[in-house]
């Protein structure tokens, strides 16, 4: 019996060292897949998309997390829809999966195919959109969120923003950093990553009356914006500038969070944004919509006395002409 006992024992706990060994492997292999491709994190997303019959470049966010070669993630949009993504990676780099909605009212499902490219994926998405009811594809790309921190500017950090400014707005389009920093009612941030400047965010409370130093003599205004600036409630987040090489990885949102929020504490109740028109595109579009700020004026020819009297230098004038133009974006808090 005891013998037979002594087996039964010499057995299960070899089954057990086996299943641990078995184990051990797999969560090493696991850990050796994730660290040959990590991936996992927060990003933001960016996917292909039609509204009102035009393309457009929708903005989302989304978590995912990874066991080993497996991916599962969560695709979130501004207004609270979300889609499930399941995937796995394949090949030499490069993540295959579907995707669903995760509202039952939803019918949007689909495949995705992805390249790993260091903190970036990007690739197509196809399959059903519920939106429009229609099959669709298009372009589908994550840019991770970058690690940052955000503090109030000072007049230490002025180089670092200017040198920012030059290859996004030209040379001399900004030269009042100081003004922002030190005026009460005046709003400057900068974001660094790894203790360098990669971003900054200028933003002020208007003065009363000051409406024709934003908008130009000629040009009609609505009355909620003249209101405000009679009241002295207007406000404008003037610039948001981010390092060429880091754009799309949150750096401007966290920013303009940022501004947006100080210029809410100093009595702000009505925000203007100028968003610079270049051939018919407005880069801070996606931004705008994302934090809910309507548009509300378009002019042509805003830029065009400064930039032909070289007052700055446009690194988008063409020749001798002035190509760009300005939008202006508002938003009551």
């Amino acid at each position: 019996m005891f013998p037979a006992l002594h087996d039964v024992l010499a057995g299960v706990i070899g089954g057990i060292i086996v299943a641990l060994i078995g184990w051990g492997l797999t969560v090493a292999k696991q850990l050796y897949e994730k660290k040959k491709f990590p991936i996992e994190g927060e990003y933001l997303t960016y996917f292909e998309d039609m509204e009102d019959g035009q393309p457009v470049m929708v903005t989302s966010l989304t978590s995912i997390k990874q066991k080993g070669t497996r991916i599962i993630g969560k695709n979130t949009l501004p207004d609270g829809r979300s889609w499930t993504i399941d995937g796995n990676i394949v090949g030499t780099g490069h993540v295959a999966g579907v995707y669903s909605a995760d509202a039952t009212y939803d019918d949007g499902v689909g495949s995705f195919y992805l390249k790993i490219n260091g903190d970036n994926l990007d690739g197509m998405w196809s399959g059903y959109d519920n939106e429009n009811k229609t099959t669709a594809s298009g372009r589908y790309f994550f840019k991770k969120k970058a690690q940052i921190t955000i503090s109030e500017a000072t007049e230490a950090d002025i180089p670092s923003i200017l040198n920012l400014s030059i290859p996004l707005f030209g040379e001399g389009y900004i030269k009042d950093v100081s003004d922002y920093i030190n005026s009460q009612d005046g709003a400057a941030f900068v974001a660094r990553e790894n203790d360098k400047v990669v971003g900054y965010a200028l933003a002020k409370r208007c003065e009363k009356n000051d409406l024709r130093n934003l908008f130009g003599e000629d040009e009609k205004i609505s009355v909620d914006i003249t209101h405000a600036d009679k009241a002295g409630y207007l406000g404008v987040i003037k610039t948001i500038g981010v390092s060429p090489q880091r754009q799309g990885h949150g750096i401007g949102e966290a920013l303009f969070k940022e501004a947006e929020s100080r210029l809410k504490e100093k009595g702000v109740k009505i925000i203007v944004v100028p968003g610079w028109v270049d051939n018919g595109k407005t880069n801070i579009d996606g931004l705008m919509k994302h934090f809910d700020y309507s548009p509300f004026m378009f002019d042509p020819e805003y830029w065009k006395a400064r930039c032909e009297k070289e007052e700055f230098q446009c690194p988008n004038k063409k020749g001798t002409a002035c190509v760009c133009g300005i939008k202006f974006y508002k938003k009551s808090l």
